[in-house]
């Protein structure tokens, strides 16, 4: 028996739906455009219309209970204006962000926050939530075997 107080619960109901939308990751093939009921790509009247792909992550999470619908990204990826691309590419309402919460401290998870915290909160006209590990960003060694130790 978990020695949890009430106040400590969690009120967790069962979701209706959950909508996954990968707003960042390191790859594209703009060659590849069909689309399924499970992956939905952007319609693209014309080539220039792309997503961006870099090295750094972001999906937007969308879950859904009754009439109820909440939203949270996970993750900022590196490059606000891919950021913004793609969502709008992909018809992701990132002003309807509840949350953001960070995976981890490394900087193509984070480096587009600032500017994404500061385009949601104009939308929302208040602060939104960050959820993260205290130890998100502690110092971390940086070692690259290749090139070799300082002297």
């Amino acid at each position: 028996m978990s020695n949890m107080s009430d106040t400590n619960k969690l009120d967790i109901r069962e979701a209706d739906r959950l909508e996954i939308t990968v707003l960042m990751d390191n790859y594209t093939d703009i060659f590849q455009i069909e689309s399924t009921d499970v992956c939905k790509r952007p319609q693209l009247p014309y080539f220039p219309q792309i997503l961006f792909a870099e090295h750094g992550f972001s999906c937007l999470i969308k879950v859904c209970a009754g009439n109820e619908e909440h939203t949270v990204l996970m993750d900022a990826a590196v490059t606000p204006a891919c950021l913004f691309s793609n969502a709008k590419l992909l018809k992701a309402d990132l002003g309807r962000i509840e949350a953001v919460a960070l995976s981890h401290g490394h900087p193509d998870h984070f480096l587009g926050l600032a500017e994404l915290l500061k385009h949601v909160s104009e939308k929302q006209n208040k602060e939104i939530p960050l959820i993260l590990h205290p130890d998100a960003f502690l110092e971390r060694r940086f070692n690259i075997p290749v090139i070799g130790h300082p002297a």
